[in-house]
């Protein structure tokens, strides 16, 4: 039972994903969103290239931190590469967790890396990440001047005390968890309150500037700019743990319900404009560089990597 769960609540979220969107686009035709496509200018796409450059590189200096905290020295060179491939699998795949850490087992095992440190590196990125951006998301609920005021605050109070956990936990683990063998063969040691606060910030960062991004290429909504960016996080978190392979549709149904005011028209064949160039950018080309880089490595058999050493 439990082996089909996941699955299954994946595609229900992708048929609900699919019905909200038929229903916000009904009736846009294809020139419309053409023709918004060619008003986003080279300054827009010039945005879009850097995007997931940014992004790789943001979570390249945290693989390299986490595995100094390990007891592993992670080059610049091999940290990109296996950031680039694991980026690019685990988001359009999903389960970032099981398919970053299987991405990075593979690359940063071949350059001497040790199999459960490979393990602990990406448990340690998936938690400072994802706490990360529910902590910015909670963030933008609280401020955001048009969000619901049940579902809104209870969503803002879970995403900033997610966080708050996370910094705790850095602070009591070692002394009292880690002193307890059996827990602390699983859990392994946290990184100090400094690096788990570091992993917080590049979290949040990295999607602060996603949405950053796509708040450059959306059309003037009549919203004010903390309840879209609020709205898009939420979306981001929504599409994260779905389950759905990049969040198709769950993202963009999730973003355009949870906004105060429904696009239309042109304004809505802007908005799906500027999803289809971001999901191009971050997504996609993203996608093909791991994949061009993993067959390349496995070709090759990742000779030529600068190998993992220990301080």
């Amino acid at each position: 039972m439990k082996r089909w769960l996941g699955p299954a609540v994946g595609l229900l979220l992708a048929a609900a994903a699919a019905w909200a969107l038929s229903r916000f686009v009904s009736g846009l035709s294809w020139s419309q969103v053409v023709t918004a496509l060619g008003r986003l200018g080279p300054g827009s796409y010039g945005l879009l290239a850097l995007l997931p450059v940014v992004s790789i590189a943001l979570f390249a200096v945290l693989d390299r931190h986490h595995a100094r905290h390990l007891g592993h020295r992670v080059p610049w060179i091999t940290a990109l590469v296996g950031v680039t491939c694991a980026q690019g699998i685990s988001l359009n795949i999903g389960n970032s967790l099981v398919m970053g850490g299987a991405v990075r087992l593979r690359v940063y095992g071949a350059v001497g890396l040790p199999w459960f440190k490979a393990a602990m590196l990406s448990a340690l990125n998936f938690l400072a990440v994802n706490f990360g951006v529910v902590t910015l998301a909670g963030i933008g609920w609280w401020v955001a001047p048009t969000s619901p005021e049940a579902v809104g605050r209870v969503l803002a109070s879970v995403g900033v005390l997610a966080g708050m956990g996370w910094m705790v936990l850095s602070v009591v683990h070692d002394p009292l968890v880690g002193r307890t063998p059996f827990l602390t063969r699983f859990l392994g040691t946290m990184p100090s309150p400094r690096l788990a606060a570091g992993g917080l910030m590049i979290g949040a960062l990295e999607k602060g500037l996603v949405a950053a991004v796509l708040l450059v290429l959306l059309p003037d909504l009549g919203v004010d700019t903390w309840s879209i960016l609020s709205a898009f996080l939420a979306a981001i978190v929504v599409g994260k743990w779905s389950q759905v392979p990049g969040g198709l549709g769950v993202i963009e149904a999730a973003f355009l319900s949870l906004l105060p005011v429904t696009p239309k028209g042109d304004v809505l064949a802007a908005v799906v404009a500027a999803f289809i160039a971001f999901r191009i950018a971050y997504y996609l080309l993203p996608l093909l560089a791991a994949g061009s880089l993993l067959l390349l490595g496995e070709a090759r058999g990742w000779r030529g990597l600068p190998r993992i050493t220990t301080p």
